[in-house]
């Protein structure tokens, strides 16, 4: 083989190294549970807090340390930004909590690039690297990641799409009978009831029905229409971290906090 075929080949093959290299690198963020280990330089010890991404949407999730997260993400080779992050509005008293919170979400708000490396997965400010984590045992979209059913909560609303829903969410809630296939309880004003049609992660409900009391005193009916409006337009549903996120396609509609019933 001439030195002139043999440079051909070599030439081919590193176009194709780097061509595979690149889609790696497109794809090593997705379909990942990556828990938080580092912070600022800092062990950041047992925590809750993880991010989940899908570059196909362009959409992350997670949970800050003790809230639910959520938001944008634009991957463009090592090249990562990260804007439009949402977050539920629980209290945590546990010490330092709402503080990593705080700290976690600056920082990812401020990701210039990122590297994985084996298992692990560095995130970085322009040269200073700010977040590492590591991959953890749950798969992203798992239904390992639950084993909690639509029936055994109580679901309090804490969230419309990404606009926490506040005090008024918080006497806003359904319950689910399994045996009966119906879904009801309380809008914020009026008592709601239906039936309900889930098929693995797919879910619908029919026939909602609610009294017709009208609540002047707040805006209270407001957020009756958008969550009724909501389970309308729900096709699908996730049980994650103590939260019921009912979707239609990958819109989050709501957000629903599991309490006991």
């Amino acid at each position: 083989m001439t030195s002139y075929f043999k440079t051909i080949i070599r030439a081919s093959a590193a176009t194709v190294i780097f061509a595979l290299s690149a889609f790696a690198q497109g794809t090593d963020l997705g379909a990942k549970h990556w828990q938080l280990i580092y912070l600022n330089g800092k062990a950041v010890g047992d925590t809750k807090a993880y991010i989940e991404i899908d570059p196909s949407t362009g959409k992350f999730n997670g949970n800050a340390g003790c809230n639910r997260m959520f938001g944008s993400i634009k991957v463009d080779g090592r090249s990562v930004a990260i804007s439009g992050v949402g977050m539920t509005r629980m209290a945590c008293v546990e010490s330092n909590v709402m503080k990593l919170e705080a700290d976690f979400t600056k920082a990812l708000q401020t990701a210039t690039r990122y590297r994985v490396n084996d298992d692990e997965l560095s995130i970085y400010a322009d040269d200073k690297r700010i977040i590492r984590l590591r991959v953890s045992a749950v798969p992203l979209g798992s239904a390992a990641s639950t084993t909690t059913k639509l029936e055994d909560r109580k679901w309090v609303l804490e969230s419309i799409g990404k606009t926490p829903a506040g005090e008024i969410g918080k006497q806003v809630f359904i319950n689910f009978n399994a045996a009966k296939g119906s879904a009801g309880g309380n809008s914020s004003c009026n008592a709601f009831g239906g039936d309900y049609l889930v098929k693995g992660n797919s879910l619908a409900f029919k026939g909602i029905i609610s009294t017709m009391r009208a609540c002047i005193e707040d805006n209270r009916m407001s957020t009756e229409r958008s969550f009724l409006d909501g389970l309308q337009a729900t096709d699908r549903y996730e049980i994650k971290d103590g939260m019921l996120n009912l979707y239609k396609g990958d819109t989050l509609l709501l957000a629903l906090r599991g309490e006991k019933k």
